[in-house]
């Protein structure tokens, strides 16, 4: 849920979410944390969670999106099978030059710009558009991925990995 994306208040839109699930967690992107407008909704969202803390929970991600918390090989390998290997109108096959993502990085921008048309050549601004598309769209299944690799290994590392351990923590305490 975005909760910049209207003109309801952010603390309705906490008591929204509290009515469906009454220990909620709001993972804000980094990002949202520069701007003057995403700072300030961050600010009052927090103070609304803190007002019931049993019930609420905001964190804010170490990297500029939550994906960038995660251990750069465990996302590497997951957008190996999730990123777009063609497009099929008109029927083009894609290649990938070797990349790193950082994590101060869209990674949706990464992969658009380590994208070739089959025999090496650059995408086009509007097909480097439908790469960064298709990823985003993946987010869930990147997701569902990761989590299944998480199952024998963390997925996290340093401050993300604290973060995550903080959050478990919070999850199994008594809300009473």
């Amino acid at each position: 849920m975005d909760f910049g994306d209207d003109e309801v208040d952010c603390e309705e839109r906490l008591v929204q979410v509290l009515r469906v699930a009454h220990r909620a967690v709001v993972i804000c992107d980094r990002d949202r944390n520069e701007g003057e407008d995403d700072r300030s909704l961050i600010i009052r969202l927090t103070a609304a969670a803190e007002a019931v803390p049993q019930h609420a929970l905001v964190l804010t991600s170490c990297g500029r999106e939550i994906e960038n918390d995660v251990k750069s090989e465990a996302i590497l390998k997951v957008l190996e099978e999730v990123r777009p290997k063609y497009f099929l109108k008109p029927k083009v096959d894609i290649e990938y030059e070797p990349y790193a993502i950082g994590k101060n990085d869209a990674f949706d921008l990464v992969v658009a710009n380590a994208a070739r048309l089959s025999g090496g050549s650059i995408l086009s601004k509007e097909q480097q558009d439908r790469v960064k598309s298709i990823i985003n769209q993946r987010k869930n299944r990147i997701a569902e991925r990761i989590k299944e690799l998480g199952l024998n290994e963390p997925v996290f590392e340093g401050e993300s990995a604290r973060k995550a351990q903080q959050l478990v923590r919070w999850l199994h305490s008594d809300p009473t």
